[in-house]
């Protein structure tokens, strides 16, 4: 077992001794309890100190001279750097402060904020050590009568603040610790509806705040709401639901970027819905900017049904939350938009033939490892080419976005729509049998022979129209090639027969119903 030298040094100089493992920052309350008492009660002594500053960042800044009343003071430099030594002698009292960082600090505000193991205590042994660790020797120090006070006062006034900041710690580290556990999960995430997602998953569990959204900056120069999450007890049909903040006061707080505490929303100016917060219980709230270092991203707000108590310091921490997240979803932004560019149609915003082509393959092997079902559906726009003439490039290029969203709008989300070229567009139904698919089609082609376009009484037949193919995956199919050819052998017989109607290839014929 490797040797801890502040616990055994703890060992060889007597039970007034303690180790522990502290925050710097309680370390730093330490020292301050023992300042102010020297001060105070003007005693004199002789005290010596050593660490470095840049290592211990929540540490109060050394004492000047005068400071600590009578007391001598020493001001040395540490052995080793992340080492920290003091010395008091005053009277009969003697105090002592060996410590160490249980790691090196660096730039993160959690790492100026690392455990520190602490060898502490009125103990004339572990005086004497830390001295001789100094270098320093010990002198004789004239008797201080009310020094003899000086280890019960400081008792009284550490305890004091460990029990009064005992919730403050567990709120603190439950927030550090959370903010570290979102880090995980988002690093290594570059999908942006995947990270929004999880980013409310992750923030619900470790934050635990009753709703929650974010709103993104766009090119416009405004703040556009992107995602609302309801917390863990709260129906989903609230995760649409929005709570409006003042737009002016808003883009205020979003420019300045600092970290704000609502601590009353319902009567807060800045919340503009006060009677969706009542209705939502909410009482405080979290506002905060995302921002990297050079650019501001969003804005992310949590609201609270219960009474936090969000001191100074910890509502700082979480400008270290700010920049993961904003640096996370620029990252997931540019490799979403560099991904859409690859594999989506420029016209439609929906999928590329050549995306289509590696998902099938994705598809049939997740088929085979279920039910096997698969159907593929080829469209084509009736009488497409006399809609151009007729009306223009820019019109049919219309037709064919609005065609696009009335097949998505019908489709699952599990099933997989591109345009396969010009005025075609290829269907891949997941888990579907051939009876399956012709229903899909059925409906796919009834609403959007329902829908009025722009000039679609001047078509054929006195409206916009489609034609549809449909074929289905089975053994004799080896390639995609194979099952697109038998969707399109479907789809020219139902043009051939009339259009405006969907046809099934059913070997070796083709028939309008397969059941």
């Amino acid at each position: 077992m490797q040797s801890n030298p502040l616990r055994e040094l703890v060992g060889a100089t007597g039970s007034r001794a303690s180790y522990e493992v502290f925050s710097q920052y309680t370390v730093g309350r330490m020292l301050r309890i023992l300042f102010d008492l020297l001060a105070e009660w003007k005693l004199s002594g002789r005290l010596a100190l050593a660490w470095d500053e840049s290592a211990y960042p929540l540490l109060p800044p050394f004492p000047g001279r005068g400071d600590l009343g009578e007391v001598e003071l020493r001001r040395l430099s540490p052995p080793e750097a992340g080492q920290l030594f003091l010395s008091l002698a005053c009277g009969e009292e003697r105090f002592a402060m060996a410590a160490r960082l249980v790691e090196n600090p660096g730039q993160s505000v959690f790492q100026q904020r690392l455990p520190v193991e602490l060898a502490w205590g009125f103990s004339a042994p572990l005086c004497e050590q830390v001295l001789e660790m100094l270098g320093e020797r010990q002198r004789e120090i004239p008797k201080e009568p009310r020094a003899e006070a000086l280890s019960a006062e400081f008792s009284k006034r550490f305890i004091k603040y460990l029990e009064s900041h005992l919730l403050e710690s567990r709120h603190s580290l439950s927030l550090i610790t959370g903010i570290l556990r979102v880090q995980k999960a988002i690093s290594s995430e570059l999908d942006f509806d995947r990270l929004l997602e999880l980013t409310g998953e992750i923030m619900r569990e470790t934050f635990g705040f009753a709703f929650g959204e974010i709103e993104l900056l766009e090119e416009d120069g405004e703040l556009h709401h992107k995602k609302s999450w309801t917390g863990p007890d709260e129906a989903r049909d609230q995760a649409e639901i929005r709570i409006l903040l003042e737009q002016e006061q808003q883009m205020e707080l979003f420019k300045a970027g600092a970290p704000v505490f609502v601590s009353d929303v319902m009567q807060s100016p800045l919340v503009l819905n006060q009677r969706l917060i009542r209705v939502l219980g909410l009482r405080t709230a979290i506002l905060l900017p995302l921002h990297t270092a050079t650019e501001g991203v969003g804005l992310l707000k949590l609201f609270y049904s219960s009474q936090l108590h969000l001191g100074t310091e910890r509502l700082g921490w979480l400008e270290e939350l700010s920049a993961l997240l904003a640096n996370a979803i620029l990252n997931a932004r540019e490799h979403t938009r560099v991904f859409e560019l690859a594999t989506k149609d420029g016209l439609t915003n929906i999928h590329n033939r050549r995306y289509f082509e590696e998902q099938y393959d994705l598809e049939v092997q997740r088929q085979k490892r279920g039910s096997g079902a698969l159907c593929l559906l080829m469209l084509d726009v009736d009488h497409f080419k006399n809609y151009n003439d007729q009306n223009g490039h820019l019109a049919g290029d219309q037709v064919l976005i609005r065609v696009a969203k009335l097949i998505k709008g019908t489709i699952r989300s599990v099933d997989f729509l591109a345009r396969y070229g010009g005025e075609e567009f290829i269907i891949l139904l997941s888990g579907a049998s051939l009876v399956q698919g012709w229903r899909v089609a059925e409906k796919i082609r009834t609403r959007i022979a329902k829908e009025v376009f722009e000039h679609g009484d001047k078509q054929p037949g006195g409206c916009l129209t489609v034609s549809i193919g449909c074929a289905a995956q089975d053994e004799q199919i080896q390639r995609l090639e194979d099952l697109i050819k038998r969707a399109d052998k479907a789809l020219y017989f139902a043009k051939d027969n009339g259009r405006n109607q969907v046809a099934v290839f059913e070997d070796p014929e083709v028939t309008r119903d397969p059941s």
